[in-house]
């Protein structure tokens, strides 16, 4: 996933993945899953990562591709998807990649995606620490998601505490921690 969105569809094309950028039709679904088998093959993927916007949902421009190819992809090969959600792209855009910034995620996309894929394997991460009590029981509800790690901006010592007391009350020990 982080390569589809490092290249585009033009870059895919170049690569003799012929794709349109709403990702619809058959030829691009075909060409994206294609794309996708390929990489995992030559890197030996164990799993698929992509960060998400607080506004990803089913109007969003990644939500096609990610249901009609990354998931379904994903969901063959055995490997999971990572989505990561929340992150808000160069709030200083004079710091780089450096220059990211965090937003409260929608939650309700991730219950969508768990349904429309029961058997595909999701973990998630929330950036925002006012995501994590609907994120984790949404995480109980849906044996499909597994919640992983303290992402980014999570991993402090003054949050990790509340977050680590709050995942084992409510999931046990049904979720991957950090190292």
């Amino acid at each position: 996933s982080a390569i589809l969105a490092a290249t585009g569809p033009a870059a895919l094309g170049q690569l003799g993945y012929a794709v349109k950028p709403e990702f619809r039709d058959r030829e691009s679904i075909t060409n994206l899953r294609r794309y996708l088998y390929d990489w995992q093959r030559r890197m030996k993927a164990r799993y698929m990562a992509i960060s998400l916007p607080p506004t990803f949902d089913e109007n969003s421009p990644v939500w096609v591709p990610l249901t009609n190819s990354v998931l379904p992809v994903a969901e063959h090969l055995g490997i999971p998807v990572a989505l990561m959600m929340g992150v808000e792209r160069q709030w200083n855009p004079n710091l780089g990649q450096a220059g990211d910034g965090v937003g409260v995620a929608k939650i309700a996309p991730l219950r969508q995606l768990a349904e429309m894929f029961p058997d595909a394997r999701i973990w998630a991460t929330v950036l925002s620490p006012q995501n994590e009590y609907e994120f984790a029981i949404t995480c109980r509800k849906f044996g499909n998601i597994t919640p992983f790690g303290g992402w980014w901006w999570r991993n402090s010592r003054a949050l990790l505490p509340e977050i680590v007391r709050m995942r084992l009350s409510l999931l046990g020990c049904s979720w991957i921690g950090n190292n």
